[in-house]
């Protein structure tokens, strides 16, 4: 689908938006701690997280270099992925949003390139994982059960 070259100028400028809203809910910065990192006054930083504004191209490219460490997703998961007796806990990570955003980026990043058709989790814990994934690379998705659903019309049945 081709998009036209204003579209893409305001999904850019979109993205940017978005990136402001998620590195301050992950990292619970204000506007003014925010506003130290991007070097850009807390009023306007404000007025672009809240959409009364859109940054400039040039801004964007600014915000996105001097977040780009603060939303590396290994270090995102490094913060809020624990490990409790023994167990790996993503709870952190599945229950937030900005976090699965963050997520879905990536994985289109890295495998949009790639002709991926379905995506497979597992019930019930890779899920949330898994949606995003399909929704980035607007394939279809399949998940594991051990039963088989009542209200499940098509499935497929192994035995092992």
């Amino acid at each position: 689908m081709r998009v036209g070259r204003r579209l893409a100028k305001v999904d850019e400028q979109l993205e940017a938006v978005d990136l402001i809203n998620t590195v301050r809910s992950i990292y619970g910065l204000s506007y003014r701690e925010l506003s130290q990192v991007l070097d850009i006054p807390e009023s306007l930083l404000c007025r672009y997280a809240n959409g009364d504004l859109l940054p400039s191209l040039e801004t964007v490219g600014l915000i996105k270099d001097k977040l780009k460490t603060m939303l590396d997703l290994t270090e995102v998961l490094r913060r809020n992925v624990t490990i409790k007796d023994g167990f790996i806990d993503l709870n952190n990570v599945l229950f937030n949003p900005n976090i699965l955003k963050l997520f879905q980026r990536r994985v289109k990043e890295v495998f949009s390139d790639l002709p991926i058709n379905r995506v497979l989790t597992a019930a019930t814990d890779g899920i949330p994982l898994s949606v995003m994934a399909s929704y980035a690379l607007n394939a279809k998705l399949a998940i594991a059960k051990q039963y088989k659903d009542l209200a499940s019309e098509e499935f497929y049945e192994v035995s092992y």
